[in-house]
């Protein structure tokens, strides 16, 4: 396997999709950082005095509440880049292998030394992880900024005081939160594989709006079988269940909030829990079949 051939295809994919790999994550970052910014400016000046609240309180008991500040923060900061990198690796994937065929550009890029898997299995990559890792990424580089002002607030507050909310923001585990969120990137990406797999195939088939050939037949198939369960009643439900056991979260979300305070070490197997081989087996026929017809049908 050519090394270089791989890192040529996927600057290829990032070029030919740099608005969604750059723009959109660094105009997230943007708001996230100027918001305070103008909140602050607009407000009132305020002026903080520390009444000593946290002098009485044991030093465990304020490590465990910043461990789930940080976690918290974190949570909620990286959020929105999250959901939008999930929306946004829909578009890709829909749109990877249908706009190759759309402009007639496969027939050039086929004609290159690269395989036909080769090319599916970096868009796949690309898609999957390095598309929501530039999202991650900018979210990382918030959060560190955050962290930096967070840090001299603390110094400020600490002086003088018997206890170093200094030393207590930090063992708040705000790195191995932020490294778990890097972690469930690729438990996340092995999860949703069948997902992104199925789109890629919906883009490979479609000839028109690959969106909608991903998202009607499932609805078509669900209804259909509501109709056959709930009107009929000649059977019980099985995709409208295999689907929900696949995608239900509830349990382990239950789980994450009732369980141990490691919320990174929680959050990893929140996510390592949903994997499972037929999820992945079923993934990989999908991207056999988009690959038999970029192979057969590319035009």
């Amino acid at each position: 396997m050519n090394i270089s051939m791989i890192k040529a295809n996927i600057q290829k994919e990032i070029w030919e999709y740099k608005k969604i790999f750059l723009y959109v994550p660094v105009v997230i970052a943007a708001i996230l950082i100027l918001a305070p910014i103008i909140s602050y400016a607009l407000s009132e000046p305020m002026v903080f005095q520390h009444t000593g609240s946290f002098d009485n309180i044991p030093e465990e008991q304020i490590n465990e509440l910043f461990t789930k500040l940080s976690f918290g923060f974190i949570a909620i900061l990286f959020a929105p880049f999250l959901v939008v990198a999930f929306a946004v690796q829909l578009y890709y994937f829909t749109a990877c292998l249908f706009d190759e065929r759309r402009d007639n550009s496969v027939l050039f890029w086929r004609s290159l030394p690269v395989s036909d898997a080769q090319s599916i299995g970096v868009k796949m990559l690309v898609g999957a992880i390095i598309l929501p890792g530039a999202f991650l990424l900018a979210a990382t580089i918030i959060a560190i900024i955050y962290m930096l002002f967070a840090a001299m607030g603390g110094v400020t507050l600490t002086t003088g005081q018997e206890i170093n909310l200094w030393s207590a923001f930090f063992s708040g585990g705000w790195i191995s939160n932020i490294l778990s969120f890097w972690v469930s990137l690729v438990l996340f990406a092995v999860w949703l594989f069948p997902v992104y797999a199925w789109f890629m195939l919906a883009s490979m088939y479609a000839k028109k709006a690959p969106f909608l050939w991903a998202v009607l037949p499932v609805v078509l198939v669900l209804v259909v079988e509501s109709i056959m369960v709930y009107h009929f009643k000649v059977m019980d439900p099985f995709f409208s269940k295999m689907l929900f056991n696949y995608f239900d979260t509830s349990a382990n979300i239950a789980a994450f909030h009732s369980g141990t305070a490691n919320y990174s070490k929680a959050i990893i197997n929140l996510n390592l829990d949903k994997i499972s081989a037929l999820g992945v087996l079923l993934g990989a026929g999908f991207m056999f079949a988009a690959h038999w017809l970029r192979v057969n049908r590319s035009h």
